[in-house]
């Protein structure tokens, strides 16, 4: 994330995507951290205006975060709004583009 703040995006996704596969192969594709790492790359997408992309990982976020902490903890429903937010810009760039 030091790479993103920096705005070396290319190299800052290089390492969240090390750090999913990393997460899913030694704790599992559901567990919590592996949801963290999906939430990091929502937001690198995000910075990069890759609103798809961004909305695609923090549904995969939410997914998780679900199923492990259910619909009414504090972090799901960060996720969720997050979610929104993403398809909100998504759907705004695909309008400005018409």
């Amino acid at each position: 994330m030091m790479y993103q703040d920096i705005g070396k995006m290319n190299t800052a996704l290089r390492y969240l995507q090390e750090a999913l596969k990393k997460n899913e192969r030694l704790l599992g594709e559901e567990h919590i951290q592996t949801a963290v790492c999906y939430h990091a790359l929502a937001i690198a997408f995000n910075c990069m205006g890759a609103f798809k992309l961004s909305h695609q990982h923090e549904k995969k976020t939410y997914d998780i975060l679900v199923k492990q902490l259910g619909e009414e903890d504090s972090r799901t429903r960060d996720s969720q709004n997050c979610m929104k937010t993403f398809k909100m810009h998504e759907l705004q760039l695909n309008s400005w583009r018409l």
